[in-house]
């Protein structure tokens, strides 16, 4: 799954944020930061109705926590979401096997 919002992160980071870039960066690494744990997830999901189960969570949560992005205007909730909206559009891209 790309993550078109990533194209976004600039004007955020400028005209939301009145930052420079470090915000960009502050921005960009907490959409990634989440992905370091969820490799193992395919691990723990046993059986593909469990796996489709975990992909349509993800589906959702990427939704949600990336409107709760784009409405924010306080800096840590922002980082929060955004760092759920990495994680969760990581987590709903697999495909069974």
């Amino acid at each position: 799954m790309a993550t078109p919002y990533q194209a976004l992160m600039p004007i955020f980071a400028a005209e939301v944020f009145r930052g420079d870039a470090r915000m960009l960066g502050f921005l960009i690494g907490a959409a990634g930061f989440r992905r370091i744990e969820r490799p193992h997830l395919p691990r723990r999901a046993q059986g593909c109705a469990r796996l489709a189960l975990h992909i349509v969570i993800g589906a959702a949560l990427a939704g949600v926590s990336l409107m709760v992005f784009a409405e924010s205007k306080l800096l840590w909730l922002s980082l929060i979401a955004i760092m759920l909206t990495g994680s969760a559009s990581f987590s709903s891209s697999w495909a069974p096997a």
